[in-house]
C-alpha cells in the first residue's frame, strides 16, 4: 500500500479450478483529526480519499474512527505554527488522502496555505490556515473640517464634514473595503465663494483681495453724495454678502431714507431722487393706517 495506508487481508492464490482463494485484500487509509469548520471562512472538502473505498473498507474505517475517539477526549493539530487543541465534539476525522481547501469571508485575510492534504496518521501536508480580520489604515483629519470614523473593519465608514464657510470637494463618505483599503479619495474643504459685489453709482468699492468666506467689501461715495445703507458687507458662510448693497444719493437732489414703521417695513426704488417711490407694508396681525405709497417730491 502507499504511505498512510494499511494492508488489510492476505495474498490470494489461484486454485486448480482457476479461481482466486479468499477475499481480496485492500488498503485502508489511516485517520487524520482536523477541523470541521473555520472561523470567519469556509471549508471545502475537495477530495475524500486517494481512491474509492469498498463497503468493507468504509465499515472498517468507521470502526477505526470509533477506536480513535475512545483513546482520548482531546485532539490536536497545527494551525499555522501553533498546536490547536479541540474537544471530541469539535474534531472531524478525515481519511488519508482527504484534501481540504479554506476560503476566507470578505474582510478577512488568509494566513497560511489554502490547501492541505492528509498524508499519514495524524499528519497533514501543511498546517491549517487561519482567517485574520483585515483592518483599514488610520485616516488623518482634513483642514477646515472634521472626520468621524465608525471603525476600521470591513464595511465600516468614515464621514467628512466641513467647518462653516467651507464646502466639501469630494465624497462625504468612505468605506473600509474587503481589501483593507478605504474607498475613494480623501476630500478637501474649500472656502465658499461670494459673487462679485455690485458697484454703486456715485460711489466706489474699496480694494477687495478675495471674495472667499470672511472677505470684507467696503463702500464709499463721491463728494456731494451720501451713503445710504451699510458701508461694509461681509462674505458669509453660505456664500452670500451680508445685508443689502448701499446706494449713494445726491445730497441736494434726493429725499431722506424713508422712515421705518413699527411692526412693518418699507421698500423704495431708485436712488431716492425726485420721483422715487416708497411702499409701506405691515407685519402679520397688523393693519396699515395712512398712505401705503409715498413719492419723493421736488421740495
Amino acid at each position: 500500500c502507499r504511505p498512510g495506508h494499511t494492508l488489510i487481508g492476505s495474498n490470494m492464490e489461484c486454485d486448480k479450478s482457476g479461481k482466486w482463494t479468499g477475499n481480496p485484500p485492500h488498503c485502508l487509509p489511516s485517520i487524520c483529526p482536523g477541523f470541521g469548520y473555520i472561523e470567519n471562512g469556509s471549508l471545502i472538502i475537495k477530495s475524500w480519499t486517494y481512491e474509492p473505498l469498498s463497503k468493507i473498507a468504509i465499515d472498517q474505517l468507521k470502526e477505526q474512527i470509533e477506536e480513535k475517539r475512545s483513546e482520548s477526549d482531546k485532539f490536536q493539530y497545527l494551525v499555522l505554527d501553533e498546536v490547536h487543541k479541540v474537544s471530541e465534539e469539535q474534531v472531524v476525522f478525515y481519511p488519508v488522502g482527504s484534501e481540504l481547501e479554506v476560503n476566507c469571508l470578505p474582510g478577512f485575510k488568509l494566513e497560511g496555505s489554502s490547501l492541505t492534504t492528509g498524508i499519514d496518521t495524524d499528519k497533514w501536508s501543511k498546517p491549517f490556515p487561519s482567517c485574520v480580520q483585515l483592518l483599514c489604515s488610520k485616516l488623518a483629519n482634513i483642514d477646515n473640517g472634521q472626520l468621524t470614523i465608525e471603525g476600521f473593519k470591513f464595511q465600516q465608514t468614515a464621514r467628512y464634514t466641513c467647518h462653516p464657510g467651507f464646502s466639501l470637494s469630494g465624497s462625504e463618505m468612505r468605506s473600509c473595503l474587503s481589501s483593507g483599503l478605504w474607498s475613494g479619495e480623501e476630500p478637501t474643504c474649500i472656502p465658499r465663494i461670494c459673487p462679485e459685489p455690485p458697484k454703486v453709482e456715485g460711489g466706489s468699492l474699496g480694494p477687495l483681495p478675495s471674495v472667499e468666506y470672511g472677505a470684507l467689501a467696503s463702500y464709499s461715495c463721491q463728494e456731494g453724495f451720501t451713503l445710504v445703507g451699510a458701508a461694509e458687507r461681509v462674505c458669509g458662510d453660505e456664500g452670500r454678502w451680508s445685508g443689502q448693497a448701499p446706494i449713494c444719493v445726491n445730497s441736494t437732489q434726493s429725499c431722506l431714507v424713508p422712515q421705518l414703521i413699527s411692526s412693518g417695513y418699507v421698500a423704495y426704488d431708485g436712488a431716492l431722487e425726485v420721483g422715487s417711490q416708497a411702499w409701506y407694508e405691515c407685519s402679520a396681525q397688523h393693519q396699515l393706517i395712512g398712505a401705503r405709497q409715498r413719492t419723493c417730491g421736488e421740495d
